[in-house]
């Protein structure tokens, strides 16, 4: 993702991550509807997004938290330890469900999953936003 003279983001490149089939077909359909947005790939599991990341090199990652075989706040550890310029969006079923533990790992945001078509892209967008900024105050620095 890069930032634009005009002050507009281009295409952000972008990693689901979701075990259940439904809501990882409302994630794509909610995405899909911006024309600034490549879906890049679909994992089912931590694992999976861990392995996908290193290959795909997503702009972002949309993390359910709780999944099989490596749950979201671990793959989050690893993916932002690995690639810490990448943006974790967190995705929660229940209000408890380890949301302090995905902003601990990295993640920027944590949804709840029933907010997802109305909050998803705008709160990805502020996020490549924030992104923007600190990379360009960390770059204007001696």
């Amino acid at each position: 993702m890069t930032h634009s003279n005009a002050g507009v983001f281009e295409r952000v490149r972008v990693l689901i991550v979701e075990d259940h089939l439904l809501y990882r077909e409302v994630v794509r359909m909610v995405l899909s509807r911006s024309n600034d947005i490549d879906i890049v790939g679909e994992a089912t599991n931590g694992m999976e997004a861990v392995e996908k990341a290193a290959q795909l090199l997503p702009d972002v990652v949309v993390m359910d938290i709780s999944m099989p075989t490596m749950d979201g706040v671990i793959a989050t550890e690893s993916i932002k330890a690995r690639f810490p310029n990448t943006v974790v969006i967190g995705l929660s079923a229940h209000e408890s469900d380890h949301r302090e533990a995905m902003y601990a790992a990295g993640a920027c945001v944590v949804l709840m999953k029933q907010d997802v078509v109305d909050e998803l892209y705008p709160a990805l967008r502020r996020a490549m936003e924030d992104k923007a900024k600190m990379v360009g105050a960390t770059s204007a620095q001696p």
